[in-house]
């Protein structure tokens, strides 16, 4: 829990200095996909969900970036499992003529739940979550309002290569 309000705090602290500043705001809303790699591939065979993104402009070159969101990785039939993963990813955007590379450190939340045989002496369900330190290395191309991007996402032995089609929804540019 002190992580999630010292991370809260630095976010809050973070907004309200670039606030101050006179950089380009964008807010982008986006669908992913993602394929399980390692561990990950061996429950479930693909993700799905939806991050909002946002960004600000440091120059006409670069982004500093926040991206948070609800990704689920539906389990491989005959698994009651359920795997799902909330990211809270700060970034750096470098753009080069409408491609750009974005390399993020964060951390994830990861939950599983379990709800198949045996789990009735538990009372029906058993869940566990925790927070894990993450990396992801990413590219992509932004014309206009649209952003379609991919990235190489990892934390502990858990691994995925991720799309996402994004659309601002805000700039004040």
């Amino acid at each position: 829990m002190k992580k999630y309000v010292l991370t809260a705090f630095l976010f809050v602290l973070a907004v309200s200095f670039s606030l101050a500043q006179k950089g380009n705001i964008s807010v982008n809303l986006g669908a992913e996909v993602a394929l399980p790699l390692g561990n990950l591939s061996n429950a479930s065979s693909f993700g799905i969900g939806g991050t909002a993104k946002g960004l600000y402009g440091l120059n006409d070159e670069s982004d500093i970036t926040l991206t948070t969101g609800y990704i689920a990785f539906p389990t491989k039939e005959g698994s009651e499992m359920k795997i799902g993963m909330i990211p809270f990813m700060p970034g750096y955007r470098h753009k080069f003529d409408g491609f750009y590379v974005e390399p993020q450190l964060g951390f994830v939340s990861y939950k599983t739940s379990y709800s198949g045989v045996g789990s009735e002496i538990f009372g029906g369900s058993l869940s566990s979550s925790a927070s894990f330190f993450s990396y992801a290395l990413g590219a992509g191309i932004k014309s206009g309002k649209w952003d379609l991007s991919a990235r190489f996402q990892g934390f502990t032995s858990t691994t995925f290569i991720g799309a996402r089609v994004g659309y601002d929804v805000f700039t004040n540019f």
